[in-house]
């Protein structure tokens, strides 16, 4: 049978909990976490002590009470809230988990009381489940029924009463993270260039390429591929790398030995962060390479290419 109120129908029809819940089901397409990158990060206090801070943001939880199939909370703490932390005895060390927690006592089979003031609640929670395994990552593994999602978790060792940022694991995940994916080609000049420092320069000589970093992007995929390099008859050893803004990709090791001289391709490419003051900015992006060793050269002329791509992800950061 179904329920007889679908969303949303006018006239004064009364619309059932379980129908809002699946419109926030709905919405996330099933999944549960933060909704922003920077949402409901856990911190110690800037002077640490007994209690950590989780910042303000907002969040997907889905039901995992009986009935609560297909169906979510969305909920928001819009100021930083305040949580407790116990402390550990000389006998051993402990490892406690940080959730957001919903509490919704009119949820069958749920074990939660009911406010004192229904109309307002609190129905939803930053908990403290203390002493879990300590590599656990999610609710889900503790076998609890709860309707929550981990925050963080904090590894506390023995006689310890204060908590630092360096015993806190972030463990929380994006809902539904976006991406962005742009491309481009770069042609050198017809003049030669050769690689000649022993420290990173930009290589080949290029007008960096800009970019514009959407404003939620944490993290990019980046990946250069730098096509037709000349290597004369010499040997030649060194770097080559992407650099984006104020981070660079992970380099890549080149060693030709070339008797006749001859043309390569090189790729550098690896998962790197994107600072706050680089989101929502155009940023310019090139190669840069350095010699270790050989006498070169190295040369880029006209038969030389460069194809940037980058991926843009959105991660809790």
């Amino acid at each position: 049978m179904w329920d007889s109120v679908p969303w949303f129908v006018g006239g004064g029809a009364q619309h059932t909990p379980e129908v809002a819940r699946l419109l926030a089901f709905t919405a996330l397409g099933g999944a549960e976490g933060i909704i922003n990158a920077t949402d409901l990060k856990v911190y110690a206090r800037p002077t640490p002590g007994s209690t950590v801070r989780v910042m303000p943001g907002g969040c997907s939880i889905l039901s995992r009470a009986s009935g609560g199939a297909q169906q979510a909370y969305t909920a928001r703490n819009p100021s930083e809230d305040i949580v407790s932390i116990a402390a550990t005895t000389s006998g051993a060390s402990r490892t406690d988990l940080i959730v957001a927690r919903v509490e919704d006592p009119f949820m069958a089979g749920e074990p939660w009381a009911a406010p004192a003031t229904p109309t307002t609640g609190p129905y939803i929670f930053t908990r403290v489940i203390s002493n879990v395994p300590a590599g656990t990552t999610s609710v889900a593994e503790l076998n609890l029924g709860y309707t929550a999602i981990p925050l963080a978790r904090i590894n506390i060792p023995a006689s310890t009463a204060t908590i630092t940022d360096s015993m806190i694991t972030d463990l929380r995940t994006v809902a539904r993270p976006r991406t962005s994916r742009t491309h481009s080609r770069q042609d050198c000049a017809p003049a030669p260039n050769d690689l000649s420092s022993y420290s990173f320069v930009v290589f080949p000589i290029t007008p960096a390429q800009y970019i514009a970093v959407p404003s939620w992007a944490t993290a990019a995929v980046i990946r250069v591929d730098v096509t037709g390099l000349f290597t004369a008859n010499t040997a030649v050893g060194g770097v080559i790398r992407a650099n984006f803004g104020s981070v660079a990709t992970a380099e890549t090791y080149f060693n030709e030995q070339v008797p006749d001289g001859s043309r390569k391709s090189y790729v550098a490419s690896s998962t790197v962060p994107i600072p706050p003051n680089m989101r929502g900015n155009v940023n310019g992006i090139n190669v840069q390479a350095k010699l270790i060793d050989g006498t070169g050269p190295m040369r880029a002329d006209i038969g030389t290419q460069i194809l940037y791509d980058v991926e843009f992800l959105e991660k809790a950061a």
